[in-house]
Formats: structure tokens, C-alpha cells, sequence
């Protein structure tokens, strides 16, 4: 089955696919809102399995009748990249539910789409559109960036409706409300993994980071700088300007010159991360005995193509998913992720990535959530959602655990190696915090 697999997402690599605004599947209507509005409203049906739906409908038997999910994302725009693998995540999900549960009452779930551009006041906009028709919605899911999702999440928190995003990554993510939930791992612990990661499982003596200057990159030098003095290494660093710096040789060159480092994290988007290692490079600062970190957002097939062989022996930790076929091939891949990956595959002609994957946990576990407690009440789901109810196969990582005390994602974080122009495991399922360090974490945050 493993090589099947990887034999199809080979395939799925390989062909060209744009990144179209529209969903595979199901019936689209596109709806636009008064024009000062701004706002695109996309509404998808993913339809059930006639035959599945009469046999399975009597499982799922709500009261209160709610059938539809609502879901901003950036479907326009910059990030809009990063919009269509979410809202792709979802459809499929919404599609699987249909298929094994037949909906709600034997009505189909749907889910419709909002477009908020990425953009924070968008996503504002489109929140209170979603506000006010919370009698028709189960839960609002969103938005791709943390800062957008932020903004969104008082007004849910508000109305009182569940709000659940599938990536929100932000160390305060857990202090946004009661009705407010995040699939993904947050800062505070990411960070401090980093930090346990360059000291012991890379055994780094003088720890080095670089990043771009913000109040999340000052909660992480402080998280790695507590990590380090832990454990008596020395720790360094430099900070750039994001979006403006574009020669990274001086942060460079200043950071080398503080001491003799052996393990540097580098904190950034992909494509900074890579051009700060062929900058590096190019001083002649990458040799055999240094080892460079990077984070989640380097697990792209599009870091590979740009760090080329300057990539090799670099290390890219991170707790969200990854589908390579270098990886998949070596897994125990359960049937849910099986199912996952290769329906992804099939409609939409490309390799899922960990944004589709968390956006498909996302949608499942709240429509899990209401399966098990037999209601659509946000005021009810928000005393359950965090248990992820019916999720004993994610997509989106080995296993999942919310906090609801810390109101935070709590998961391991796999350890990859760039060999060979690939990734391939270094270290997976013992990257994670000890309960300790997890309490660590938080009182740094300043929870």
C-alpha cells in the first residue's frame, strides 16, 4: 500500500495544476455582497452518496436543524494560494462526512465560503456578515493568518458562535475567548521545541537565531534563550526587517562575529529562509559542522527547488503535517489518511499540503462534536469541541491534544533532514514537550 501511495502522489507532483479559486467538487454559486461591503460570498454543496445517505441518516439526529459551516479565507490576493489548499481541506472533509454520515437528519452539510482577501479589516467585514446569520451556521472556520483570524474572533467570541481556524498559530491565540479554538500548534510551544531541539537533539553549544523583528520573534528569543541558558549553551542573535530586507549578509556577518556558532534557527517564510542559507553560503559560512534549523514553513516542495544542493543536511522541524512522498513511503498510514491523500489527489490533480490537512481536522472535529453530543448549540460545542471528538486518526498530525486549561493545541513536532535533494525523517514522535516545559512555556508567554 505504502508504494501505491507514494506512486500516486508522485504522479499528483508532477502535474500542473493552478491554483484555481473554485472547488473541484460539488455545485458552486457565487454570491456578491452590496458593493461597500467588499465581500464575496462563495457558497459550496459537496453532495452525499444517495445510497450511503438513506442508510447512515438516522446516526446524526439534531434538533435544532443546522446543516451549514461558514468559512473566511483568503480566496483573492497575495495569500490566496494558502486559501484554496484550506478551503480544499474542507470541502473534501465536508464531502467525506456527507458520504459516511448522510449530513445532518439526512440534509447534507454544506459550507460556504467568504473571501476576506487576507486582510484584516476583510475579515472583520466578513465576520459580522457570518455573525449575523448565526442561527444558520454551526461554527465559522478561518482564517489562513493568524492577525486575520485575531481580528475576526471578538465578534464571534460576541455572537456567541464557535470559531474554530484552522491554522491561527499565535502565542495569545488561547486568550481570545471562550467560543474561540485553533487546530494548530501555537508559538510558545513551538518555540521552546525549537529551543530543546538546537540544544539536544543537535547538541548545539552556541545557539544562533534569525528572524524578522516582531512581539512573536521577541516571545521566541526568549523562549530559546531560557532553553539554552537551561542547558548552559550560549545564545546569539540578529533580527531584519520583514518584507524589506532583501541582503541578509550584515545580519549575517554580525551574528557569526558574536561567537562560534554551531546551530543556527532561522525563523521565517520559505523563501527567506532560503535565501538567507545561500546568502550564508556564499560567505562561506554552511560547511560540514554547522547546522542550520529551520521551521515549519520550509516543509515545501518550493524551499527544495530554491536552496537546490546548498540544501543539503538542513534540518526543518515542525508540527504541521507533511505529504512528500519521501515521507509518506515510510509511514504507517492509517485508512483516514490514506483516504485523505489519495481523494485530494484524485480532485484536485495535486499533493495535499499541511494547511489542507489541518483544514480537514478543523471541519471534522467540530461535525464530530455535534455527532456525539446531538447538537449544533455553540454554547454546548465549546465545552467539547477541544476534545476532538472522533479524531483518533488526524490528517494533520500523529496525534492531537487540546488543552483546554491552556486553551492550546498541545502535539508532537517531526524532525526532518533535507538528504538528497529530499526530505526524509530524522526524528519523529519524541519531539515533543514534557508537561513541565509546556508550563514553562506558558508563564514565559506571560499567561
Amino acid at each position: 500500500m505504502k508504494k501505491a501511495l507514494a506512486l500516486i502522489l508522485v504522479a499528483s507532483l508532477v502535474m500542473v495544476a493552478s491554483l484555481m479559486m473554485a472547488g473541484c467538487s460539488g455545485t458552486t454559486v457565487v454570491e456578491t455582497q452590496e458593493e461597500e461591503q467588499s465581500v464575496e460570498t462563495v457558497e459550496t454543496e459537496v453532495k452525499a452518496e444517495p445510497e450511503q445517505s438513506e442508510e447512515v441518516a438516522a446516526t446524526v439526529t439534531i434538533e435544532d436543524g443546522k446543516t451549514a459551516l461558514a468559512a473566511y479565507l483568503p480566496l483573492t490576493g497575495n495569500m490566496m494560494q494558502f486559501g484554496t489548499s484550506i478551503r480544499r481541506g474542507m470541502e473534501l472533509a465536508v464531502k467525506h462526512w456527507n458520504e459516511d454520515n448522510g449530513g445532518i437528519n439526512g440534509k447534507e452539510v454544506t459550507i460556504d465560503f467568504f473571501d476576506d482577501k487576507g486582510d484584516t479589516t476583510e475579515s472583520v467585514n466578513v465576520a459580522n456578515l457570518i455573525a449575523a446569520d448565526k442561527d444558520k451556521y454551526i461554527a465559522a472556520l478561518g482564517s489562513f493568518s493568524s492577525s486575520c483570524a485575531m481580528a475576526a474572533a471578538p465578534i464571534f467570541e460576541e455572537s456567541k458562535l464557535l470559531m474554530f481556524s484552522p491554522t491561527g498559530s499565535h502565542p495569545d491565540f488561547g486568550k481570545l475567548g471562550d467560543y474561540i479554538f485553533a487546530i494548530a500548534m501555537t508559538g510558545k510551544y513551538e518555540h521552546m521545541l525549537y529551543a530543546k531541539i538546537a540544544t539536544e537533539e543537535l547538541e548545539g553549544k552556541n545557539v544562533g537565531f534569525i528572524g524578522a523583528q516582531s512581539d512573536t520573534t521577541e516571545l521566541g528569543i526568549n523562549m530559546l534563550k531560557e532553553k539554552c541558558e537551561e542547558t548552559g549553551a550560549n545564545f546569539y542573535t540578529e533580527l531584519f526587517v520583514a518584507g524589506t530586507t532583501k541582503d541578509f549578509t550584515p545580519v549575517i556577518s554580525s551574528l557569526f562575529n558574536q561567537g562560534d556558532i554551531d546551530v543556527v534557527l532561522i525563523s521565517g517564510d520559505y523563501s527567506t529562509v532560503a535565501s538567507i542559507v545561500l546568502q550564508m553560503d556564499s560567505l562561506g559560512l554552511k560547511d560540514d559542522d554547522l547546522k542550520i534549523l529551520g521551521t515549519g514553513q520550509c516543509a515545501m516542495e518550493e524551499f527544495l527547488d530554491i536552496v537546490g544542493d546548498t540544501g543539503e543536511n538542513i534540518y526543518v522541524v515542525t508540527s504541521a503535517p507533511v505529504y512528500f512522498p519521501s515521507i509518506i513511503e515510510t509511514m504507517e498510514v492509517t485508512p483516514t489518511l490514506e483516504r485523505f491523500i489519495n481523494d485530494y489527489s484524485t480532485d484536485y490533480q495535486e499533493m495535499a499540503d499541511a494547511f489542507a490537512g489541518q483544514a480537514y481536522d478543523a471541519v471534522m472535529a467540530v461535525l464530530n462534536c455535534v455527532k456525539e453530543y446531538q447538537t449544533t448549540d455553540s454554547e454546548i460545542l465549546k465545552d467539547h469541541v477541544g476534545e476532538l471528538v472522533g479524531l483518533d486518526e488526524p490528517c494533520s498530525g500523529a496525534s492531537l491534544e487540546y488543552d483546554m486549561e491552556l486553551r492550546q493545541m498541545i502535539k508532537p513536532m517531526a524532525m526532518y533532514k533535507i538528504e538528497d535533494g529530499e526530505f526524509v525523517i530524522f526524528k519523529s514522535g519524541n519531539c515533543s514537550l514534557t508537561e513541565d516545559e509546556c508550563r514553562t512555556a506558558t508563564e514565559i508567554a506571560g499567561y
